[in-house]
């Protein structure tokens, strides 16, 4: 497959890059930034660095939703409660996966980028990738929901690890 070159222009901010089935490159290396500009424009914040939203479960859920580490009680739940096997969250379940896999691309590209914070990011990426297997292997419909939250109750405890571990990092 071809790669699709993005032309870039001295001082611009390499783009948090988001893939559907193509291969990106720059033209030239992208200039070296502090990550933190990128983790908050890839968050869609700008200005100073964001506060915490999320330290426990019961925050940021709004009408039976959730976001942050609070998503996974309610996935957990959907399971305990029956709906494990289900076509709806073997598709959530795939959905999900695909983000944690592009997270970890994006963790990969920044120790790319940073070769002072590689170390850091490489290791985010090593769990985003371990979370996107929870996730492929809790959407498995023949698993039994014990093992299934059993499976999404370690992805919950590595995302809680990887907010923690970025926030020491870069926030």
């Amino acid at each position: 497959m071809a790669a699709l070159k993005m032309p870039r222009h001295p001082g611009e901010r390499p783009p948090a890059l988001r893939r559907v089935g193509a291969r990106v490159s720059h033209e030239h290396a992208p200039d070296p930034l502090p990550p933190q500009p990128l983790l908050l424009e890839a968050r869609g914040v700008s200005g100073a660095p964001a506060k915490p939203r999320h330290r426990d479960d019961r925050q940021g859920i709004r009408h039976g939703a959730a976001v942050g580490v609070g998503a996974w009680s309610n996935r957990i739940g959907a399971v305990r409660g029956g709906a494990g096997s289900s076509h709806g969250s073997w598709s959530n379940a795939m959905v999900g996966s695909e983000c944690k896999s592009r997270a970890a691309e994006y963790f990969r590209e920044i120790a790319g980028w940073h070769p002072q914070e590689a170390s850091s990011a490489r290791a985010l990426a090593s769990d985003f990738a371990a979370i996107a297997g929870c996730l492929k292997k809790a959407g498995d419909k023949g698993l039994e929901a014990e093992h299934k939250i059993e499976v999404l109750e370690e992805a919950r405890r590595i995302e809680a690890a990887c907010i923690e571990r970025m926030r020491e990092v870069w926030l």
